[in-house]
């Protein structure tokens, strides 16, 4: 996501990150010591793609394929790093070193993902989607005087994708009240599950 890894606005979804049983969690270790989430705005500030080669490629051949260590790739991500989550996504599918069918990611959790002019096109090696977001924002919401804000979370655009889910929190009971940085603490029970 954007904004740093001490912003208050990213505390629920980094609490999610940081203290709850997530196997083979990848973090941040190139600035302000090792953290449980990624703080770039995007990818080209420092790569993230480059760290999920890296541990892809198991035997350091420059290539991800049979001969490396199997591995399950779940991405999750809140806000600017939802969009840039889906982005990784279809960079690990379009790498031509990658060979065809090891570039599969089991799940993808979007938590209210945004980036201004963004579109969320749901990459095929994705094999299951969910995407929690409000489409509502409330007044006094913590986004209103962001760049680009008030940020209210991108609807995914599944394709023929048979797994993708689209939770718009705003329409559930209550939800209209659940600004953007309300979220991850909303769905946290239904991100874990």
């Amino acid at each position: 996501g954007a904004m740093g890894h001490s912003p208050a606005l990213r505390i629920p979804f980094q609490n999610i990150c940081a203290n709850e049983p997530i196997p083979g969690l990848m973090k941040d270790c190139e600035a302000e010591g090792c953290q449980p989430t990624f703080d770039s705005f995007t990818d080209s500030n420092r790569s993230i793609y480059r760290r999920l080669f890296d541990v892809l490629d198991t035997n350091d051949d420059m290539r991800i394929d049979e001969t490396d260590e199997p591995c399950e790739v779940n991405f999750i991500g809140f806000s600017w790093g939802g969009v840039t989550a889906n982005k990784l996504a279809h960079r690990l599918n379009e790498d031509e070193r990658v060979a065809r069918g090891y570039g599969r990611v089991t799940r993808m959790l979007l938590v209210d993902p945004y980036q201004p002019w963004a579109r969320l096109e749901i990459p095929e090696n994705v094999e299951r989607v969910r995407v929690w977001r409000q489409s509502y924002s409330p007044p006094g919401d913590c986004s209103k005087n962001a760049p680009g804000g008030p940020y209210k979370g991108l609807r995914p655009e599944c394709g023929d994708h048979g797994d993708c889910q689209d939770i718009d929190i705003s329409r559930l009971p209550g939800g209209a009240s659940v600004g953007h940085c309300r979220v991850a603490g909303v769905v946290r029970d239904s991100i874990m599950e």
